[in-house]
C-alpha cells in the first residue's frame, strides 16, 4: 500500500501508475440536513453533518456507496478529504475531530478568539468584504454574511484571487474567518475566482 501523497491523491494523474489500495479516515456522525452519497460536507457548531457550500470543499463526504440520501438524525459514515488528518494507523487524529471517537458538539473545534482579536478580525472581513463584494448581485454585509458561512464568495480583481488561492492572504482570511465565525476552515487553491 503506498503513501496518499505518493500517489497524488485528489490530483489528475500525470505519470505511468499501477493499482493500489489506499486508507481513508471515516467517523460516523449524524446528519442536520437531507444530503445525497457522495455531497460534501462540513460540521456545524452542534456537531452534526451539513452540507458545504458551493465554494466550501468541506471537510469530507457522505458515504458514497449509500444507494438513499440521509435524513436528518440519521448516522452514517462521512468519509474525510486526503489531508485532513494528522495521523492515520485505524485510528487517526485531526484539527476538525480532535477525539477519535463519536463525534458530538464538544469534539468539534470551536475557536475562541480573545475579544480584541475577534473584533479586529470582524473589522479586516467588512474592509475585505467592501473590496470584493459585486454591487451588481449583493451588498457588502451580505458577501460578508457569506464569508462567515465558509463558502467562498468571488473576489473583485484577478490578481486578489491568485494572492488568496497562493498563500499568505488566503490564510489571514482563514485566520480572521475562524476568530469571527468560531469555526475551522479550509483554504486551498484554486479556491477564489475573480467575478469581473
Amino acid at each position: 500500500m503506498s503513501d496518499q501523497r505518493d500517489l497524488g491523491i485528489g490530483q489528475l494523474i500525470t505519470t505511468s501508475r499501477k493499482r493500489d489500495a489506499i486508507h481513508v479516515a471515516i467517523i460516523p456522525v449524524t446528519a442536520g440536513e437531507l444530503m445525497e452519497p457522495g455531497a460534501k460536507v462540513t460540521m456545524d457548531r452542534a456537531g452534526r453533518a451539513v452540507l458545504a457550500g458551493d465554494c466550501n470543499m468541506g471537510i469530507g463526504y457522505v458515504d458514497p456507496q449509500l444507494q438513499a440520501p440521509v435524513e436528518p438524525g440519521d448516522a452514517f459514515w462521512l468519509f474525510l478529504h486526503h489531508g485532513t488528518i494528522r495521523t492515520l494507523r485505524h485510528e487517526w487524529t485531526s484539527d476538525v475531530f480532535p477525539v477519535p471517537d463519536s463525534v458530538s458538539a464538544s469534539d468539534i473545534t470551536i475557536i475562541t478568539a480573545p475579544p480584541a482579536e475577534r473584533a479586529a478580525s470582524e473589522e479586516w472581513l467588512r474592509e475585505f468584504a467592501k473590496d470584493n463584494f459585486n454591487p451588481n448581485r449583493e451588498t457588502a454585509e451580505s458577501y460578508y454574511a457569506t464569508l462567515l458561512t465558509g463558502d467562498c464568495p468571488a473576489v473583485h480583481t484577478e490578481t486578489t484571487a491568485r494572492e488568496l488561492n497562493d498563500g499568505e492572504l488566503g490564510e489571514e482570511l482563514r485566520k480572521h474567518i475562524e476568530n469571527v465565525s468560531g469555526k475551522r476552515m479550509q483554504i486551498w487553491r484554486g479556491m477564489f475566482t475573480c467575478w469581473c
